[in-house]
């Protein structure tokens, strides 16, 4: 009987292990994915204010800094609508970034 303890006791204590690096992985790529948007907002931002500062200066508006504004707005339409998913289940979150947990699941993602 003893045996049989302590073999439930190391089978129940893997089984908690792999749930516990299998949490952190996703808890990593939630993390992983929510820095990307924060990037392109950064880059926006700097592509707005290169174009507040040539028209404070006098020059023309700039074709390649509308075609990059663009292609940054597709870019975080096409994020929005694929990649803000749950690691775990693959389903989408929704709007806004402050998830602790995923609304279908109920994995934790902080």
């Amino acid at each position: 009987m003893r045996v049989n303890r302590r073999r439930l006791k190391i089978a129940h204590a893997r089984r908690h292990r792999i749930v516990q690096d299998r949490n952190e992985d996703i808890i990593r790529e939630f993390r992983r994915r929510s820095t990307r948007p924060l990037v392109m907002l950064f880059l926006l931002i700097v592509c707005a204010l290169v174009h507040v500062i040539r028209r404070q200066l006098g020059y023309p508006p700039s074709v390649a800094l509308l075609i990059i504004g663009l292609g940054l707005g597709f870019w975080a339409l096409l994020f929005s609508l694929v990649s803000w998913r749950c690691p775990s289940c693959d389903r989408y979150l929704g709007q806004g970034f402050q998830h602790a947990m995923c609304p279908s699941c109920g994995i934790p993602l902080r």
